[in-house]
């Protein structure tokens, strides 16, 4: 069974994403991936306008203290960003609420952030006074329809321009996951007892910004302990396995060439049917809502590149408790794929097949060299993170 070194992954919301802590230092940081969510009828610029000041636009719903036959707010052609029409609220009552909101379906943890914009300018001719205001919001809603949590923006009407379109943007963070839930996202304006004037609204879009964890690898640019020469020499925090006894085999740390600092890892395809590597294990939690993300940097020797029928593999590993695998993937770098010249990028993904508490991830780096090896080459600059796949389109 395999040795791991112990850290401690706090979840959020269930998730394994949060604080690596290693020794009671911070070991992780938080990275973002934005993903695009898909309004209907962004633009309002459905059904046709016909003229009439509370005709709605397609796939968004009225609400309101105004009957919608009686409203202020609908599609016009009087002003446009983008095709030949836009939302248009008009402040002719007091105390009104008013506005269109659309929903989509989803799930959603508190590992995601919602952002909704849209453009907004005063009407040139009436511009919004007094005490009306629009209002973009995100709302958060369970199984069934009642609020989880919301949150929106107010612009005044000395923030918007009679001459030309500005972005506003509202952002959210639903207060815990939700499966079945839905996401709200609100145009609407609220007019006070002193309103005037009117605005237009266009081109709305929504994004989720996904968090994730990007877990430090210990020691991730082989540069421990410094190196002494010896082909076999291993990196500190990283654990030796393969075929080949460890004093003789052909793979350790070397100053012979770096991406970054004085050294790497180095790999000799020497001895045939030879399968060696080091790892690195981390303790920690996991679920099928997660995809590991492990990369390194590879580069082939200048003088004698790998060649034949050895290749490089980067790995990851998820095991049970007790060391057991759950599942893994690798990806096999073959010589044809090495620069001599420059250090190249490779990456390899898995996602665990289930959840499991008291696990471990393992991370490979390695070289399998068949019947006919020859050449070297070099690792260095591994990193790795967690990856929450998001559940809001």
């Amino acid at each position: 069974m395999r040795k791991t070194y112990s850290i401690a992954l706090f979840a959020a919301v269930g998730l394994s994403a949060g604080l690596i802590v290693f020794n009671g230092r911070s070991s992780a940081k938080t990275v973002s991936v934005v993903h695009k969510m898909r309004l209907y009828n962004s633009g309002f610029g459905y059904p046709a306008s016909n003229g009439q000041k509370n005709q709605a636009p397609a796939n968004w719903f009225y609400y309101g203290n105004v009957p919608q036959s009686k409203s202020s707010v609908g599609i016009t052609k009087k002003a446009a960003r983008s095709g030949v029409q836009s939302l248009r609220f008009h402040a002719s009552s007091s105390n009104a609420i008013e506005g269109y909101w659309q929903r989509l379906r989803a799930q959603y943890n508190a590992l995601e952030t919602v952002m909704f914009s849209a453009y907004i300018k005063a009407d040139p001719h009436s511009p919004l006074s007094g005490s009306a205001v629009a209002r973009l919001g995100v709302e958060f809603h369970l199984p069934g329809g009642p609020f989880l949590n919301q949150q929106y923006l107010t612009i005044r009407p000395s923030e918007l321009s009679t001459t030309h379109w500005k972005k506003f943007t509202v952002t959210a963070t639903p207060l815990k996951a939700i499966s079945g839930g839905s996401v709200h996202f609100v145009v609407s304006m609220t007019t006070g007892n002193s309103p005037g004037g009117a605005f237009y609204v266009d081109d709305t879009s929504a994004k989720v910004r996904t968090n994730a964890v990007a877990m430090l690898l210990h020691n991730s640019a082989f540069r421990y302990p410094a190196s002494n020469g010896l082909k076999h020499q291993a990196p500190a925090n990283w654990l030796y396995y393969g075929n080949v006894p460890q004093s003789k085999s052909s793979v350790g740390i070397t100053k012979t060439a770096a991406r970054s600092g004085v050294q790497s890892l180095r790999f000799r395809a020497s001895s045939p049917n030879a399968i060696e590597g080091y790892w690195q294990g981390l303790n920690m939690p996991f679920s099928a809502m997660e995809t590991v993300v492990f990369s390194a940097y590879l580069k082939a020797d200048t003088h004698s590149p790998l060649r034949g029928s050895a290749v490089a593999r980067l790995g990851v590993e998820f095991h049970f408790p007790g060391g057991q695998w759950l599942n893994q993937n690798y990806l096999t770098i073959r010589p044809s794929e090495l620069s001599t010249t420059h250090w190249k990028k490779f990456t390899v993904t898995a996602t665990p097949l289930k959840a499991i508490s008291g696990g471990s991830v393992h991370f490979v780096v390695s070289m399998t060299t068949g019947s006919a090896p020859s050449g070297t080459f070099y690792v260095d600059n591994v990193s790795a993170k967690v990856r929450i796949k998001h559940g809001l389109h």
